[in-house]
């Protein structure tokens, strides 16, 4: 069972989003957005995310589409990357991080499949876990970082790979309800932010690699559905609901 064990340095917090004052320390560029395009809030369109981050998931089939119209007659094409959510709310809704972007020491993007991703991006929510940013998906409760966590606080960390592309961690009696939550949610309901950045640096080869099929991984666990738990592996659960 996933227990959220702790990584071997707590990630630098950097509080890279779109929220907070108006000053020089909150005003870095959130990762995975081109410099010379200023995002706006929602805006996860392909002319704002970073070229080969949009590409890269456009290859992996991850990008979303819809084609919405106006009371003129206008068409517009609406666009939305993969997600995560760091709560249970829609606004807590980030757009998927770049891994180049967090000195992340494994595969840079472009050599990463989707089970290389799957790795960096458990590793950065072990980060933001440590960092406090994290809540259930589905209670609001915050997800607490260590080993042998008691029961109520232990956690799975589920990709959804549906209309609606989004990681999200839910506390292990959460899951069985994640199903309703998540039925009817498209993309374009959502207007998510530009993620946190955190320093993976401090990350061993060997925690950016996937698990060989007979290692028991210490964080990870398939799910085929949100309450049949299979045999832990290192890489994100399959949500199937």
């Amino acid at each position: 069972m996933a227990t959220g064990s702790e990584t071997s340095a707590v990630a630098a917090h950097q509080g890279v989003g779109y929220g907070g004052e108006d000053n020089a320390e909150n005003r870095a560029e959130p990762t995975g957005w081109r410099g010379d395009v200023a995002p706006t809030a929602g805006d996860t369109t392909p002319a704002a995310l970073a070229p080969d981050l949009r590409a890269w998931f456009e290859a992996e089939g991850l990008m979303r589409y819809t084609v919405v119209g106006d009371e003129v007659g206008a068409v517009s094409e609406l666009t939305r990357a993969p997600m995560v959510a760091c709560g249970p709310s829609d606004d807590d809704f980030v757009v998927a991080p770049h891994p180049d972007l967090t000195a992340y020491p494994g595969k840079p993007l472009r050599e990463m499949t989707l089970d290389d991703y799957n790795v960096f991006l458990f590793r950065w929510l072990e980060a933001a876990v440590l960092a406090g940013d994290m809540r259930c998906a589905r209670c609001g409760k915050r997800i607490l970082a260590g080993d042998d966590l008691p029961d109520p606080d232990t956690w799975d960390a589920i990709f959804v790979e549906k209309e609606l592309v989004a990681w999200m961690l839910v506390h292990f009696d959460c899951k069985r309800w994640l199903a309703k939550k998540l039925k009817g949610m498209t993309p374009f309901d959502l207007t998510p932010h530009a993620p946190n950045t955190y320093d993976l640096s401090h990350l061993t080869l060997a925690e950016t690699q996937r698990a060989a099929p007979d290692e028991t991984a210490d964080d990870m666990e398939i799910v085929d559905t949100p309450d049949t738990p299979t045999d832990s592996e290192e890489r994100l659960a399959p949500y199937d609901g």
